[in-house]
């Protein structure tokens, strides 16, 4: 079984072909087996939804059952913008109930994938402040508002 449809290209700006092939996936059972490796931490969307990721990054609960977006009241899979927290999916073998960084565990679809999983939330620069990150171009410096080549390496 699989899906053909029309989706928003990562670029945004055309449109493309999407495939999704079709296997049956019981949310519940893997919810339950997340629960036993991960005794104390939430579930992102609760026990019956699991977590969708789109390749653009947004993301969603969807109901297992009817597979219509669910709404959360808070939301535990999103990371604080305030503390510049960075964003991260773990697989099920990097799911660990004593690490403080992981959020929340769920059943998450994410590339065409459907695995067990959880999302981490890492303060940026291990959490040393002053913290300044800045992103550059490869070969490239900002200079006077514009980039400019550079031979010199960050």
């Amino acid at each position: 079984d699989f899906c053909v449809s029309h989706e928003c290209h990562p670029d945004e700006e055309e449109w493309t072909l999407s495939v999704d092939y079709c296997q049956p996936v019981d949310i519940k059972d893997l919810n339950s087996h997340l629960k036993e490796v991960s005794p104390s931490k939430e579930f992102c969307c609760g026990e019956e939804a699991m977590l969708d990721i789109s390749h653009t990054g947004i993301r969603k609960c969807v109901d297992s059952e009817t597979l219509e977006n669910t709404s959360v009241e808070k939301p535990s899979f999103d990371c604080e913008s305030k503390t510049k927290e960075q964003f991260a999916v773990l697989g099920e073998d990097e799911i660990d109930d004593n690490n403080t960084h992981l959020k929340c565990v769920s059943v998450i679809k994410q590339d065409g994938k459907v695995f067990n999983g959880g999302i981490s939330c890492k303060p940026a620069c291990n959490g040393v402040q002053p913290c300044f990150r800045f992103c550059n171009l490869k070969g490239f410096e900002f200079f006077n508002g514009s980039y400019r080549n550079t031979s010199q390496t960050f």
